[in-house]
């Protein structure tokens, strides 16, 4: 068994696959992605309409981190982690997790993307007639039956090589590095027993369908019920069932029993269709319902940005403004030359300041601190 539709999407472009490495074709970066997919389909004589996306790895964030085992909701948990664990926050991503019980907490890996370099793609495929199967990390394309079932290890390449860990055939981590590293060594960092490089796993790998265990990244509002494959299947037990009553009650009362099951497919279609709309109204009202449970109490922002106006350090401003109802607290992100000095003014004001990051960016120091609300 061979793979199918493949598009794997890169920084510079992308790439369209059928059977992995049997055929494919590059598409550039300012390309219609549906009309060229379409095009490759046309010219390979490739019928199906079903595609499976890959995003290289040079632009999918990995993090790992933990939660309470009590926590009631591990999903709205990791969403409100991803502001401040990867470069952006959960409406402006694509991301999908895995989660493993460890005593009284639960680990969490987290692999996101940004969505404004997915969205595109998805759109145009979508109004070229496919349907997307799933949006991975390109390195669950080498995830199949072949791969080797330990300790393993692939390393791809790019600006910064990336060498990704896998144990009994899923995901265990990240590690990158500057320069190419040769097999021992990765073997000595990562701890495996075997290294496999990509350009050399292709062909082996790539021929067989992958597992596709992990990291499903792609948004449910392209998520659709497979209402197509619903109704193959049962057309195929339709057609097994006429069959039979053909060999044992002849000719004509097949035809009796095709037309009345004619005849009830298109009474239910209706039903079907009503069902769809009402399941589709219940999920937006929930939705609707959450975010309204979700505003809570309107906190102070007035009087909180009044208050940084007046005690702020000249050296230091804000670029961001967050105020987290679930846990009561602002979070401040912003520029400062001297981070020591702007948490103590903070905690003077307020109480209590606790400072969760620093970066560099552009040359200046960024920071991240979190306020507690009603101080």
């Amino acid at each position: 068994m061979k793979r199918g539709l493949e598009l794997v999407i890169g920084r510079s472009g992308g790439m369209a696959c059928w059977g992995g490495t049997e055929r494919c074709a590059a598409v550039s970066a300012d390309a219609d992605w549906g009309a060229a997919l379409d095009r490759f389909c046309r010219k390979q004589g490739i019928r199906a309409r079903v595609v499976t996306l890959y995003v290289a790895e040079e632009l999918v964030f990995h993090c790992s981190f933990e939660l309470p085992a009590s926590t009631p909701d591990l999903r709205q948990a990791v969403e409100m982690q991803l502001g401040m664990l990867t470069p952006f926050a959960a409406g402006d991503s694509c991301f999908a997790f895995t989660r493993r019980r460890d005593g009284d907490a639960v680990k969490i890996q987290v692999a996101a993307c940004a969505r404004s370099r997915i969205e595109p793609a998805l759109a145009s495929l979508k109004e070229a007639g496919f349907t997307v199967r799933g949006l991975y990390p390109e390195s669950q394309r080498y995830l199949t039956s072949r791969s080797p079932a330990g300790s393993w290890a692939l390393a791809l390449g790019g600006r910064i090589h990336r060498i990704v860990v896998f144990r009994d055939r899923r995901f265990a981590g990240l590690m990158l590095s500057d320069s190419g590293l040769d097999a021992d060594r990765i073997k000595e960092l990562a701890g495996v027993d075997e290294v496999v490089f990509a350009g050399d796993a292709a062909g082996e790998f790539l021929a067989f369908p992958p597992l596709l265990r992990q990291f499903n990244m792609l948004p449910r509002e392209y998520r659709s019920t497979d209402f197509e494959g619903i109704a193959v299947k049962a057309l195929a037990v339709a057609a097994v069932a006429v069959l039979l009553v053909a060999v044992v009650g002849g000719f004509y009362r097949m035809r009796m029993v095709s037309r009345e099951l004619d005849s009830r497919i298109a009474a239910l279609a209706p039903v079907v269709s009503k069902a769809r709309d009402e399941a589709r109204r219940q999920r937006e009202l929930r939705e609707f319902i959450d975010a309204y449970d979700r505003i809570g109490a309107n906190p102070d922002i007035f009087g909180v940005l009044a208050s940084l106006t007046r005690v702020m350090p000249a050296h230091s401003y804000l670029d961001q403004l967050q105020y987290d109802g679930g846990r009561g607290v602002y979070l401040l992100r912003g520029f400062t030359r001297d981070v020591g000095e702007l948490t103590t003014v903070l905690e003077k004001e307020f109480g209590r300041a606790k400072l969760k990051s620093t970066s560099r960016r552009a040359g200046k120091l960024y920071f991240q601190i979190e306020l507690e609300a009603g101080q």
